[in-house]
């Protein structure tokens, strides 16, 4: 319980790398609640790690609903797969794979289609980072046109690019993933795509997009 996640989080091994409270708002939220923290939750266990340190943000934590919900799901052999996460070394090149080939989806005749091929040939782990975060002045110069498809892939490009622009700088990655639904009938229903991506929860841009789907 409280005192083990606490005895884990201040151990010598830990602490090594615990050496900061941004580091360890960020440890907490993945220890106890598998996700990053959010914006609001991230200034608030920042300053509260800075002012009376991990203990405290992990037993308030420990405390919340959120956590004694994941607790229930995990005991009852239940899983919810986490929409926010914090991304390092290799694990940054897999992220703006999948944007890029996100962006690569239903396009035709898009402005960026070139681009966006490009970029996915310079996908190659950590090393290609550099090459693809140099594409984002050329994304943003070009006219994504009128569909909203287009118009998404060059937001996920950008989105690419600033990811991999962090990640070159050897920085972790944090990324909100949202995707709303908003159901049209019978006919179609349009899907709303935002990722917050930036260097920490409360430094982020924001890549979003919608496009109208048919329903399976």
């Amino acid at each position: 319980g409280r005192r083990g996640c606490q005895d884990l989080l201040n151990n010598p091994e830990a602490a090594r790398f615990l050496n900061a409270p941004d580091r360890q708002t960020n440890a907490v939220f993945m220890a106890l609640l598998n996700r990053a923290p959010d914006p609001s939750g991230w200034a608030t266990y920042l300053a509260m790690n800075r002012a009376e340190g991990i203990d405290r943000s992990t037993v308030d934590i420990m405390k919340s609903p959120e956590y004694r919900s994941r607790l229930n799901a995990i005991c009852a052999g239940r899983t919810s797969p986490s929409r926010v996460g914090v991304y390092n070394g290799a694990e940054v090149a897999d992220i703006v794979q999948n944007l890029l080939t996100a962006a690569s989806i239903g396009m035709l005749n898009c402005g960026v289609t070139s681009v966006v091929n490009k970029m996915k040939k310079k996908a190659k782990g950590a090393v290609g980072l550099p090459a693809i975060a140099a594409y984002s002045a050329e994304i943003s110069s070009m006219a994504a046109g009128t569909s909203a498809s287009c118009k998404l892939a060059k937001q996920l490009a950008l989105g690419a690019a600033w990811a991999a622009y962090i990640g070159s700088r050897n920085h972790p990655v944090y990324v909100y993933d949202l995707q709303t639904e908003d159901k049209a009938g019978t006919i179609s229903k349009t899907v709303r795509s935002t990722y917050k991506i930036g260097w920490t929860p409360a430094d982020t841009r924001t890549f979003a997009g919608s496009v109208k789907v048919a329903p399976f």
